[in-house]
């Protein structure tokens, strides 16, 4: 009997970005890399330093300095570099920093945040379970857009 046969051997982890035809760029990730999956297009994905807000789990999954993919239904959007990462509760947000990482214009629906019950709503729209509250603990980790020749 091979014991090799038991041991994990690495995945292809390869990532293509599909957005077009045209592109054709693959990226190797390493296994600490992560993929975000956003399902609208939010304002903040222009900016070169941008937040996402988490359940608090995530405060333990992903370390300062660890590299992330960001992308859109699927698709490559952007690499960064985790250069913050805290764990508060929802009603500790300023309303300036919940217009920032919520708000969105993606293919004619827009998303305005005006006060936390409509920040609520929106992290709610991507929970099935164990809703958020003004009590609830978030992760809030904070990126750097890097090149993604890098």
């Amino acid at each position: 009997m091979k014991l090799d046969q038991y041991i994990d051997k690495p995945k292809n982890t390869s990532v293509k970005d599909t957005n077009g035809p045209k592109s054709k760029r693959k990226i190797r990730t390493k296994e600490k890399d992560r993929h975000f999956n956003f399902s609208y297009f939010y304002l903040k994905f222009k900016q070169s330093t941008f937040t996402t807000v988490r359940g608090k789990t995530y405060m333990n999954k992903f370390n300062i300095g660890d590299t992330v993919f960001i992308e859109y239904h699927g698709k490559l959007l952007l690499k960064c570099k985790i250069i913050n990462k805290e764990l508060t509760q929802v009603k500790d947000l300023s309303l300036d920093f919940m217009k920032k990482d919520g708000e969105y214009n993606d293919k004619g629906e827009r998303n305005i945040i005006n006060d936390h019950l409509d920040f609520i709503s929106l992290l709610n729209e991507f929970r099935r379970f164990n809703k958020a509250t003004m009590d609830s603990e978030i992760t809030i980790l904070t990126f750097n857009v890097i090149p993604l020749d890098n």
